[in-house]
């Protein structure tokens, strides 16, 4: 993303969440799109699939993700930053705080968790069309709807896609490379986001009242694939560990409780890590970029939430 986007995503979320009128709205709208999704979604698969049917599942799933994008750190950080001296925007980003949670479990049950519609879409199309389920998962939208046009995505392509897929955003058109020209795209964004040695650095999204502290490493996946896996390795999980991981949500709260801090790779200063931090008073680094590869099961580090440092002191053999 370009630093004029991001400025300017910026300054539309700090004008939306300083208008009481905006946030009102967006409170009502949010809420009728996903009671609209609850109603619609299982009538979609109860009924014989159709090209409008499909094309209606996906206008409800779009609005889901535009409105609850309001809620991302694209929109929220510089909201957040300015809230300590802005009543408006403190009252509405604490409402923000509870609510986003509430509507990640909604959407959570409707496209990422076991068994859900998004899944059950992808089979059902399938069984009609006679194509792998592993094969519909690197289909775009419209090539979905192509399918009652007699139209597939070709057997080369798909390998090609499986073997490496980008999709980049260019203002409100999507460009996708695949195979070989998307291995190239992908091995310079690795190797400019590549770990440079050195203390680990973030954004700090909570100091707490202890804002320096030392702790051994526990690692948690956040894989919607895989709650089983999710759920043993935070039972095993010591009271006092530093909690790191990519992001964390709601599915982790049993890790985030027994946390001495949290660190994540990516995140804002609301996403759910910053909240829940601030709840119980923890230290919270965000948007490491490297912490969940560099930082092992054990290790004994140093948290430093004055500023935004994670150390190693000692790796774990």
């Amino acid at each position: 993303m370009s630093e004029k986007h991001y400025t300017t995503s910026q300054q539309l979320g700090l004008d939306f969440y300083n208008s009481k009128e905006q946030f009102e709205k967006f409170k009502v709208d949010i809420k009728k799109v996903f009671n609209k999704a609850k109603i619609t979604f299982p009538k979609i698969l109860d009924n014989t699939l159709t090209q409008k049917i499909l094309k209606n599942f996906f206008k409800v799933a779009k609005s889901i993700f535009d409105y609850y994008s309001w809620m991302d750190p694209l929109f929220t950080d510089e909201a957040f930053k300015r809230s300590s001296t802005s009543p408006i925007l403190k009252k509405h980003l604490d409402e923000v705080s509870v609510i986003k949670d509430e509507y990640r479990e909604q959407l959570n049950s409707f496209f990422l968790e076991d068994d859900n519609f998004l899944e059950k879409l992808i089979h059902k199309l399938s069984r009609d069309f006679d194509v792998a389920v592993e094969d519909l998962k690197f289909y775009r939208i419209h090539e979905l709807y192509g399918l009652f046009e007699d139209k597939k995505v070709l057997s080369q392509e798909l390998r090609e896609r499986k073997n490496a897929y980008l999709l980049i955003g260019l203002s409100k058109n999507i460009e996708s490379l695949y195979g070989e020209n998307a291995q190239s795209v992908i091995a310079s964004i690795v190797k400019h986001r590549e770990y440079q040695g050195g203390n680990i650095q973030g954004t700090v999204a909570n100091v707490s009242s202890t804002p320096k502290i030392e702790g051994r490493v526990k690692k948690i996946p956040l894989d919607y694939s895989d709650f089983v896996t999710m759920k043993a390795v935070m039972s095993e999980m010591k009271q006092g560990e530093i909690l790191v991981a990519q992001s964390t949500a709601p599915e982790l709260l049993p890790a985030c409780k027994k946390a001495a801090a949290i660190i994540t790779n990516v995140g804002g200063l609301l996403s759910h890590a910053a909240i829940v931090s601030r709840e119980f008073n923890i230290p919270c680094i965000v948007g490491t970029v490297h912490a969940t590869e560099v930082l092992k099961d054990g290790d004994l580090v140093e948290v430093d939430a004055d500023n935004g440092t994670v150390k190693i002191l000692e790796t774990y053999e």
